[in-house]
């Protein structure tokens, strides 16, 4: 069986034979790098690339397709990437100016200006990308992203019976973190001065990850007078702007960290990866808890290996973290409102944390999941 595969970004993973490693750190990739390592040795893999702006009204983030047979499976459709991200949060003076001042409201009102504005158009072509493309099979990781995704559709009166749609879980690679974690403390010696204790953002530096008014009401409430904040992250191209807005408010209790920049002297694109994942994972194992404050998130890998690693997790609730971890909730985690962020010292505090690792070990192993995938597309033959 060949398989193809495309990338959110083209140029995100390194693919030659056996030889496979992302080159570029993000829920996406990591899940096509993850899919493609547990299942190289029972399909061929072929590299296939399809990204333009327009393609992200219904780019499937890591959208595997069998090319050898007329059927395409999309994998976590995130049409967020378009409505959201692409819409509020793009490079354009307009949108950057709209996503600074507005998105909130944006978000609020987000099928209305713009939704009936363009009805017609992305309705029509809504429905010529599933017929042209043919997809019969979806894979959500959850029942609100299932949802989330019928009703954009029902909206624009596009029927989805037709439409395989399964929910199955995400999956993490457990073993590449047990590794990572015996090299981590070895890299870690590269970041000095890391408070003892204190709340760790984790993230690429976007908009759409709301770190900005998560500092605001950090310092609004007084939160720095208890606990510090450590922000990692990389620089974004398309809006360097974002980045040293959240500079400026760097100080004794707010760190800023572009991870990017202890990475120079690692010349090996495979090691950099490595390196890379070491030093995330190493600042979770270190951190009090880990904080997700995004406007959305379709999964949100980092919360999984924070409780793996033992840490409490404050996560939006806009994700599927109500759903596939509701009965640890205001025990193992806590959700947060994102468009209404109130921040408080409590929020951050667990004292009847309970450590699931093993439970999202048996639960999300890569190994056990992807065969879950294997099994779909030889279906779909």
């Amino acid at each position: 069986m060949r398989v193809g595969i495309g990338f959110t970004f083209p140029g995100s993973i390194h693919f030659e034979g056996k030889e496979i490693y992302p080159l570029r750190i993000a829920g996406d990739t990591l899940q096509a790098y993850w899919l493609i390592k547990h299942l190289m040795d029972d399909v061929s893999f072929s590299s296939v690339s399809e990204n333009n702006d327009i393609n992200h009204l219904f780019y499937f983030d890591f959208s595997y397709f069998i090319s050898s047979v007329d059927i395409k499976l999309g994998l976590t459709p995130n049409f967020f990437n378009f409505l959201y991200y692409n819409l509020f949060v793009s490079a354009s003076y307009f949108t950057r100016f709209f996503s600074r001042y507005f998105t909130g409201l944006a978000f609020l009102l987000k099928k209305l200006k713009f939704f009936f504005k363009n009805y017609d158009a992305i309705k029509n072509f809504s429905r010529w990308f599933i017929e042209k493309q043919k997809i019969k099979y979806v894979i959500f990781s959850s029942e609100w992203e299932k949802s989330q995704f019928v009703t954009f559709l029902k909206d624009l009166g596009i029927h989805v019976e037709r439409l395989n749609l399964i929910v199955m879980d995400n999956f993490i690679d457990f073993e590449e973190i047990d590794y990572a974690l015996d090299v981590s403390w070895s890299y870690l010696k590269i970041i000095k001065d890391l408070p003892k204790e204190y709340i760790l953002i984790l993230s690429r530096f976007d908009r759409v990850k709301n770190i900005h008014p998560f500092i605001i009401s950090y310092y609004r409430n007084r939160i720095n007078r208890d606990l510090p904040v450590v922000i990692v992250g990389t620089i974004q191209d398309y809006d360097v702007d974002y980045y040293k807005t959240l500079k400026s408010f760097e100080g004794k209790e707010v760190k800023i960290i572009n991870v990017n920049s202890f990475l120079d002297f690692v010349e090996d694109s495979r090691k950099r990866y490595l390196v890379t994942r070491a030093i995330s994972l190493g600042l979770i194992k270190s951190c009090y808890v880990v904080t997700i404050p995004s406007l959305v998130e379709s999964f949100g890998y980092v919360g999984i290996e924070g409780l793996y690693l033992g840490k409490p997790v404050v996560v939006t609730q806009n994700s599927p973290y109500p759903e596939i971890l509701g009965q640890y909730v205001n025990k193992s985690l806590k959700l947060i409102d994102p468009l209404r962020l109130d921040l408080n010292y409590d929020l951050f505090c667990f004292s009847e944390y309970i450590y699931i690792g093993d439970y999202l070990r048996q639960r999300f192993d890569a190994k056990q999941i992807c065969k879950k995938y294997l099994k779909i597309w030889q279906d779909c033959r």
